[in-house]
């Protein structure tokens, strides 16, 4: 195979180690992402990565998503190499604990109302 071919693939490398969500906040660079509410399906999140979105938002306050199904958003986003931040809602007893489901799953960061 052709190293350039290798380096064109439309599965990236995982967004955490690529840091260019962190790079371009640290900057203040202006970014823009895409924010879905639509957990059943994963096919729309790739299309968003390969439209040059700088990340995800994936909502889990005003849906009915669940951990597994936002996780299931994550790993399609970082097959394209995008970013994904949860919102989440609040009035959670252990917000720490909510939070850290999304984290584990892959979340680079969680949006709190």
């Amino acid at each position: 195979r052709n190293r350039n071919s290798i380096n064109r693939s439309p599965f990236l490398k995982h967004s955490l180690s690529d840091g260019t969500l962190r790079r371009k906040l640290r900057a203040g660079q202006p970014m823009l992402g895409c924010v879905t509410g639509i957990h059943n399906d994963t096919d729309h999140v790739e299309v968003i990565g390969l439209l040059g979105y700088d990340f995800l938002w994936a909502d889990a306050e005003h849906s009915t998503a669940t951990p597994a199904t936002i996780a299931n958003q994550i790993m399609a986003a970082e097959r394209r190499g995008l970013p994904t931040l949860v919102r989440i809602g609040y009035g959670y007893h252990n917000i720490i604990g909510h939070s850290q489901k999304y984290l584990v799953a892959g979340a680079q960061g969680i949006i709190l109302p």
